[in-house]
């Protein structure tokens, strides 16, 4: 009888114990308790109403259930709305979805967008090119009444044909 040669044996020692711990191996982790990513949308500004739309992105892979929105917006650290919104909706895992606040928009911000946008530029550039800062603090309210806040921050950029629309 032959003997096996040792670098088979050793090979094949190897092989078993890589496939072996392979299946040791845990998977995905489960991705839960994030919170979402939130974008601005789309802003309007009519007259002193103000409706922003606030796009919101489950990172987790169970449903987000949404019972209560509180947002304050401010355009260049001046406030322009403060609102509340009792949405009720569930974004599944992974999903998206988008929510409508309105409120009466503050003096500070209103008179900003109207200086920046609604004046003609002195340097002769189209106002389409102008933009404007914006941070937004979110606080979310779950199913079981617990709160979480969130920032956001970004550059509003009126909409060509639209005064007052703004994305």
């Amino acid at each position: 009888m032959k003997a096996i040669p040792v670098p088979i044996t050793t090979l094949a020692w190897v092989a078993i114990m890589l496939l072996a711990l392979s299946a040791c191996g845990s998977g995905a982790r489960e991705i839960r308790g994030e919170l979402p990513l939130i974008r601005v949308e789309g802003l309007i500004v009519d007259g002193e109403q103000v409706t922003l739309t606030v796009g919101l992105r489950n990172v987790n892979d169970r449903t987000l259930d949404l019972r209560r929105l509180k947002v304050r917006m401010k355009v260049e650290d001046r406030l322009l709305l403060e609102a509340d919104a009792q949405p009720q909706i569930d974004i599944s895992a992974r999903g998206r979805d988008v929510v409508t606040l309105r409120g009466r928009g503050q003096t500070a911000g209103l008179e900003l967008l109207a200086q920046r946008f609604d004046q003609p530029a002195a340097n002769d550039l189209p106002t389409a090119s102008l933009n404007a800062q914006w941070s937004m603090e979110l606080t979310l309210v779950d199913d079981r009444d617990r709160e979480s806040g969130t920032r956001a921050s970004g550059f509003l950029h009126p909409v060509p044909g639209r005064p007052g629309h703004f994305r």
